[in-house]
């Protein structure tokens, strides 16, 4: 009952974090994710991360970017099949991540 209650939270929130960064709202559409995440019954949210890459990205806050790409990317990898469409997911967010560390780089030789 309660895994239930949870995941239909989780997915109230993720929707809610989706919404709000489609509206450009990327502070409150992180809150949102996070918590969906607390309310998530499973291990693994790479489309949550994702979206959370783009909001921190879109914050200038490179770093939390490239942590949540990199764990998206892990997660992506780790699952038993990649498909044709989690692929150029997988290389878009390869990519971000680096041009963040360069970006980082560029930054802190300043």
């Amino acid at each position: 009952m309660f895994g239930l209650i949870n995941a239909m939270k989780s997915g109230w929130y993720s929707g809610k974090g989706f919404k709000a960064q489609r509206n450009r709202y990327y502070e409150d559409a992180l809150k949102y994710f996070e918590l969906a995440l607390k309310y998530s019954e499973s291990e693994s949210e790479p489309v949550i991360y994702d979206s959370m890459v783009i909001c921190y990205y879109n914050l200038e806050d490179l770093n939390e970017a490239l942590k949540y790409a990199e764990k998206s990317i892990k997660e992506y990898l780790e699952t038993e099949n990649i498909d044709h469409q989690i692929q150029p997911r997988v290389k878009a967010l390869q990519y971000l991540a680096t041009k963040i560390k360069s970006e980082n780089i560029h930054t802190t030789k300043r």
